[in-house]
């Protein structure tokens, strides 16, 4: 009987043995807590650097929501300067969970074009170049925020000054949240497409390298996950490959797609692991683009719009007038 017992408790200490190392070599993760930021915020153009001040009086600016471009909100056309402000709230249970992780992730999409975040007015980072040296940043925004920089139980002040220099402008996020660090945040992944310029002839595979480094003090085991769609947003190509990388290590990779037609291609690169995904690398790439099929711009019916277009021309009185060109004339 005693024989039994013994061997039991040692079954059960092995076990418990076994459940520590599980959760020390990443084959457990505490899951993440995030907090839901709603997507309206104060908003005004131009710049001035005291708008990242947690006591600036923002009450005359309007407001934006954070889903779509300022250009869809009443702002067609603006290219400069432009400042988003909102104050949130920090529940207290949150602040254990920052103060071990050394603080939060604030998760703000796809920001055009150039971007710097501000907590409290301290600032936590930037994306992009701003004037006179503008270069566009790239990726969607994940910034890690300082334990220090939180007041827990108590209002919180996020501005972000935003550059856009062309095209759509403004903060694009399907959501903003703010999470606690996980295993996942703790690792860097960098990518580069094999061929510099991102074109690619017929038959010749788009290839893309990616460069993971483990900053944290386990050992992980995720998922590198690959994606890419078409210009149109369509999927074409998906790739999951697992693998354990150990502290302070890197690993290399490089995939290759043979896309099926010609066209251009976005390729996505990111880490997972038990449903959290780390940050999204993108990369635009043409494929055989000197056949990629563009629609006509004949007019189908070309007579008939001829005819339409004279008979407005007619309906016109001429107002000629003859101008001097002095560059361009001789006597």
């Amino acid at each position: 009987m005693k024989s039994y017992r013994a061997q039991f408790c040692f079954w059960v200490f092995l076990f418990f043995l076994w459940s520590l190392s599980s959760c020390r070599w990443g084959g457990r993760v505490e899951p993440a807590q995030s907090m839901f930021i709603d997507d309206i915020w104060q908003f005004t153009t131009g710049d001035d650097m005291a708008y990242a001040d947690p006591y600036y009086y923002d009450d005359g600016w309007s407001p934006i929501s954070s889903d779509r471009s300022w250009e869809q909100q009443g702002y067609p056309d603006y290219n400069g300067f432009a400042w988003y402000r909102k104050t949130i709230q920090l529940p207290e249970f949150i602040r254990r969970k920052s103060e071990s992780g050394g603080g939060l992730l604030l998760s703000l999409g796809v920001i055009h074009d150039a971007d710097m975040v501000f907590v409290n007015g301290k600032k936590v980072g930037s994306s992009g170049e701003f004037p006179p040296d503008y270069k566009t940043g790239s990726g969607d925004r994940l910034y890690l925020v300082p334990h220090s920089f939180w007041r827990f139980g108590a209002e919180n002040t996020i501005a972000i000054r935003v550059y856009n220099d062309s095209g759509i402008g403004g903060i694009i996020a399907d959501s903003i949240d703010l999470r606690t660090v996980t295993l996942i945040d703790q690792m860097k992944v960098s990518g580069k497409v094999y061929n510099d310029l991102g074109v690619f002839p017929r038959n010749d595979s788009v290839k893309v390298n990616v460069s993971v480094i483990n900053h944290s003090s386990r050992v992980a085991r995720v998922n590198l996950v690959i994606e890419a769609e078409t210009d149109a947003g369509l999927p074409a190509y998906s790739e999951v490959w697992p693998f354990t990388l150990y502290p302070a290590k890197s690993i290399q990779y490089t995939y290759a797609h043979l896309p099926e037609t010609p066209g251009f291609y976005r390729y996505m690169v990111y880490l997972e692991k038990d449903g959290i995904r780390g940050t999204v690398h993108r990369f635009m790439v043409g494929y055989d683009p000197e056949n990629i099929p563009s629609a006509p711009d004949i007019i189908p019916d070309l007579s008939s719009f001829w005819g339409k277009a004279l008979q407005d021309l007619s309906a016109v009185t001429p107002a000629y007038r003859v101008s001097l060109l002095p560059g361009f004339s001789s006597p």
